[in-house]
């Protein structure tokens, strides 16, 4: 009984173990989330409000989409951005790209800029007003965490930094693979040894019973044979008796 479940058990365990890793896998990207940052360059929507219930919309300036924002403290964009995006643009209000930074993917951050720090242009509508963003990050399109950046004086080279956990999935299915492979190996072996025993077993109690078989039959061949002598000797002391009482009558 023991070793049949053991059979039965060890695919099992294989297959939980799989899933479990999968499911932990699964919920580590859940957690892993990507948020704007320095340096990147990002696609937005944006609302802008001037109370903080945002009852008060700026005419204009609702669910507006800005692309290729270069998240700078500064208004240059450098030069290795610039060869994969030219349309980058750093000439933002700088505490709306601070506003951004941080921002989730796909992800809604509602932030504050103090009139202090907003349009500082007495001609511009919106000097001395307090504004209030709602900005929805609708894509990174250069993660400058992900990049390795070299600078020479003739040309620029970027390359993408690769996570050590970007083929998590992958490697475990391929562990999973070879876990399921090795198991059916083991497992193949362990029925093998079981029917080789199986097999031994019965041979052995197969000639056991035919020795027992022959012994017996020899046992009641001797007896058959022991009651034949038994009964022939007696057959021939009766005649010899026989034979000495007529002498003696004679």
């Amino acid at each position: 009984m023991y070793s049949g479940d053991r059979t039965v058990l060890f695919p099992r365990l294989v297959i939980l173990t799989i899933i479990l890793g999968l499911w932990a896998n699964n919920l580590d990207m859940s957690h892993a989330v990507v948020t704007a940052d320095w340096g990147d360059v990002v696609d937005v929507r944006y609302s802008l409000y001037l109370d903080a219930g945002h009852t008060d919309p700026v005419a204009g300036n609702v669910g507006q989409t800005l692309n290729f924002i270069y998240l700078s403290r500064g208004n240059s964009v450098p030069p290795e951005v610039s060869a994969l995006y030219p349309q980058a643009n750093a000439g933002l209000l700088e505490k709306f790209k601070e506003g951004i930074v941080g921002a989730q993917v796909n992800g809604q951050k509602d932030f504050k800029i103090d009139a202090a720090d907003g349009y500082t242009n007495p001609s511009d509508d919106l000097y001395g007003q307090d504004l209030y963003f709602s900005v929805e990050l609708l894509t990174i399109l250069y993660d400058a965490s992900e990049q390795i950046t070299t600078t020479t004086t003739e040309t620029t080279t970027t390359t993408s930094s690769l996570s050590p956990f970007q083929d998590f999935n992958t490697l475990i299915l391929i562990g999973g693979f070879v876990a399921l492979l090795v198991g059916g190996v083991i497992l193949w072996s362990f029925r093998s040894s079981l029917a080789f025993k199986s097999a031994l077993s019965e041979e052995k109690m197969s000639s056991s019973v035919r020795a027992k078989s022959i012994q017996k039959d020899r046992t009641q061949l001797k007896e058959l044979r022991e009651l034949t002598e038994s009964m022939t000797g007696s057959e021939v002391s009766s005649e010899k008796s026989e034979v000495k009482f007529r002498r003696r009558r004679e």
